[in-house]
């Protein structure tokens, strides 16, 4: 089922098992139930990123994907945008290249 749900194209997978009626033998058979995601979807994602060299800012991500059922394939366009700026000066930092 990890190598299913790897593709990214299903919403859903069920697994279900039921003993086989047709043989004295204990033997199971699988139904397997896919659902398929949608064909596109869009995903926004808003973050907050901060550094130890003092920068620190808002960020954005989208992703859009489109999954392609018959060939098991899924096109992803990622979209990311992080805006820093240095709030704090490290004085640590300047003053031990000054030594050096």
């Amino acid at each position: 089922m990890t190598h299913i749900n790897s593709y990214g194209i299903f919403k859903f997978i069920n697994l279900r098992y039921i003993p086989d009626p047709d043989t004295s033998e204990n033997k199971l058979d699988i139904i397997i139930e896919l659902s398929p995601m949608k064909d596109i979807s869009l995903d926004l994602e808003a973050n907050v990123v901060t550094k130890s060299t003092g920068f620190s800012g808002p960020g954005f991500a989208a992703t859009i994907s489109q999954g392609n059922l018959p060939g098991c394939k899924q096109t992803a366009i990622n979209l990311t945008e992080v805006l820093e700026w240095q709030w704090a000066n490290n004085s640590s930092s300047t003053a031990w290249n000054r030594i050096l």
